[in-house]
């Protein structure tokens, strides 16, 4: 994970403002909630944004450009939580809901999102 963000931070043009993280594997997460997300980081005052269920941590996250660097120095497995937690100042969370998406890893996970 840490080395796809990287990648990412380091494949954005000058143009871009922020990124917003999401997971392919969460596909039941509202458009609502990213509308959310994007909403809260353009009320200003923060560089990164991460929605919330039910107080737990999830995404979507946003970030700012000028974290970009943080994001382009991740490596292996280990997400951008550390990002997020380096500076809890600069970070919003958005309560999105009492649920978390369903998170697909596995083919009895997709099993039981379809039925």
């Amino acid at each position: 994970m840490g080395s796809s963000l990287a990648c990412g931070a380091r494949a954005m043009g000058p143009d871009a403002v922020a990124t917003l993280v999401v997971l392919a594997d969460e596909p039941e997460l509202p458009a609502e909630s990213y509308r959310r997300v994007i909403r809260r980081y353009r009320d200003g005052g923060v560089q990164i944004v991460a929605a919330t269920y039910a107080g737990e941590r999830g995404h979507p996250v946003l970030f700012d450009r000028a974290v970009f660097p943080e994001l382009a120095g991740l490596t292996g497995d280990e997400g951008a939580r550390s990002v997020v937690d380096r500076d809890p100042g600069r970070t919003a969370l958005v309560e999105i809901g009492d649920v978390h998406p369903v998170d697909v890893d596995t083919t009895e996970d997709l099993a039981r999102l379809l039925r």
